[in-house]
């Protein structure tokens, strides 16, 4: 009876140990990516080349990727590459996945060796594969020289670039089409009303005066005429 109550209590340890999910100590505390690249053994800029082992599991795949390093952040290098990293994808017993796409470039950490196995380090029960975006890349270039030791330029060459152009294109290019618009325009609408007030003013005073004036001149000397014709018979 002792032997199978022993066979019995590790089946169900095996079994329960199978079904409990990843938890973090009681302590866990979330960690910025400055603090878990601090505690990573290593820190590698590399490439997706492909999946090699893949295994189907209830929560998806499993599989080791064939990895293109292309620069160490930290840590000692690689004696051959590509490296192959192990336990990648969906893994029921381990608290993150790491799932990558082949011909991406991530950023990773790291821990094992070539001799042994080369996995995540899962530091602070946190992920430890970033994809490759301009976020990562300032934290990495600030923390460990990104832009310089990866890409061979520094962080300046590349706020320089991406802000010289739209300032070249709002400064000359824009304000050009809209001073010769301008200049094109305005002698039409100044020329135009000076002709025509020049006409209104040249034909006012000359025709307007003579006809008004001259018509009761000869009204009133006409009627002082008939008016001495009159007396002169009415005295008589």
């Amino acid at each position: 009876m002792a032997p199978n109550c022993f066979v019995f209590a590790l089946l169900v340890s095996v079994l329960v140990e199978e079904c409990v999910p990843c938890s973090q100590p009681v302590s866990w505390a979330h960690q910025t990516v400055e603090q878990r690249a601090a505690m990573a053994h290593r820190i590698v800029y590399a490439t997706d080349v492909r999946h090699l082992n893949i295994a189907q599991n209830h929560l998806g795949s499993s599989y080791s990727v064939q990895f293109d390093v292309r620069c160490v952040l930290k840590g000692a290098p690689f004696q051959s590459n590509p490296v192959t990293v192990a336990d990648m994808g969906l893994i029921p017993h381990l608290c993150t996945a790491h799932v990558v796409k082949e011909g991406r470039t991530y950023f990773m950490f790291l821990m094992g060796s070539e001799e042994e196995v080369v996995t995540v380090h899962e530091v602070n029960y946190e992920i430890g594969v970033f994809e490759d975006h301009d976020g990562y890349r300032e934290i990495f270039d600030r923390e460990f020289g990104f832009y310089s030791r990866c890409l061979g330029m520094s962080a300046t060459t590349v706020q320089v670039n991406t802000t010289t152009e739209p300032t070249q294109v709002t400064t000359t290019v824009q304000p050009t089409p809209a001073r010769t618009a301008t200049q094109h325009v305005q002698p039409n609408m100044t020329t135009q009303p000076d002709t025509t007030t020049v006409i209104a003013e040249v034909k006012g005073p000359v025709t307007s005066p003579v006809t008004s004036t001259a018509t009761p001149r000869m009204a009133s000397w006409g009627f002082i005429v008939a008016m001495a014709t009159l007396i002169a018979v009415v005295w008589k």
